[in-house]
């Protein structure tokens, strides 16, 4: 079945049961409508569930659709479930779901104010995200031009992650707000420079775009992080001061900590600091949209006996950084 031009609507197979009361009445009333393989825009989504039906004679209560694709440029969605309940000819509450239960989304219609709940076990951002939240809960509002989650809450590379969002579809998408690390695998999130410690961070993003799959590359970041009780991966700081003149051996430290920038694909680290008992290190680094890195700083040992201070020179990439001795 096919619904108007230009997007058109398309329906694999209906199935609808009327009330059998109704059947000898001017009004049909149907309990459930049952829909196979529905295919929506944007647009049609939007008037589904803020639209007014206009048919006084025939009242539906409940729509079931399985195997619902939203046809939005851009963005790649998997087939769903939904379920709709209609009061007035309007849609009063509405849950769409993943087959196999990995997303819920339930929405709460009161007039003018969409109340959204996102619940994933496991959930990667449909526009190219290359992180993998697990257990990611969420709520906000949703209106015909935005989603807002006022909150949210995940698990992701061996810690979690809160903060807020924003997205916005018309008249480009946009996605911005804020976020909070805690707990993170520092490893896995800048290995093998960073081998090992818990990583913690703030930073406020926004990305702005024609279609949803080019936010990514349009993504800018910026906030502060510290890693505690880490390891650096690939160089030995002592043995620089020691005269060593190239990378190799490991390590570990108390805390680091430092400012960042992430803008098309670069991400730029200042004020770094790095603490590891008698020995510290200050400097910045950067890698460019090709993982190339670079970077200087100063290492210095201060004890009572003795004091050293070498510089020191970054380079590489980001899976086989260099340090050598400047």
């Amino acid at each position: 079945m096919v619904i108007g031009t230009q997007p058109e609507v398309r329906i694999a197979a209906v199935k609808a049961t009327p009330e059998l009361g109704s059947l000898v009445s001017d009004r049909k009333v149907f309990k459930t409508v049952e829909l196979q393989g529905l295919n929506l825009s944007r647009e049609h989504l939007a008037g589904v569930l803020w639209g007014k039906g206009a048919d006084s004679a025939m009242r539906i209560d409940r729509v079931v659709a399985k195997g619902m694709k939203l046809d939005v440029p851009g963005l790649a969605l998997p087939p769903l479930d939904a379920q709709l309940a209609f009061k007035a000819g309007t849609v009063e509450s509405a849950t769409i779901e993943a087959p196999d239960g990995a997303l819920l989304i339930r929405l709460d219609i009161k007039g003018a104010r969409t109340d959204a709940r996102i619940e994933a076990k496991r959930l990667t951002l449909p526009f190219g995200g290359i992180v993998q939240f697990e257990d990611f809960s969420g709520r906000g509002t949703l209106t015909p031009s935005e989603l807002v989650l006022t909150e949210f809450e995940a698990s992701a590379l061996g810690g979690s992650i809160g903060g807020n969002a924003r997205v916005r579809w018309q008249p480009s998408w946009t996605l911005d707000g804020e976020i909070a690390a805690r707990g993170m695998d520092a490893g896995k999130v800048a290995g093998p420079l960073i081998a090992g410690g818990r990583l913690a961070g703030r930073a406020a993003y926004t990305m702005k775009a024609s279609t949803p799959d080019k936010l990514e590359p349009s993504a800018r970041l910026d906030g502060s992080f510290t890693v505690q009780k880490g390891s650096l991966g690939t160089v030995d700081l002592t043995r620089i001061l020691q005269g060593a003149s190239a990378t190799g051996g490991t390590t570990l430290f108390s805390e680091m900590s430092g400012s960042v920038v992430l803008e098309t694909g670069r991400i730029h680290a200042r004020q770094v600091r790095l603490v590891a008992g008698l020995l510290n290190a200050t400097g910045a680094a950067d890698m460019d949209a090709q993982k190339n890195l670079s970077g200087r700083f100063l290492v210095e040992l201060r004890a009572q006996a003795s004091q050293a201070r070498s510089g020191l020179v970054l380079s590489g990439s980001v899976s086989a950084p260099d340090f050598r001795r400047q």
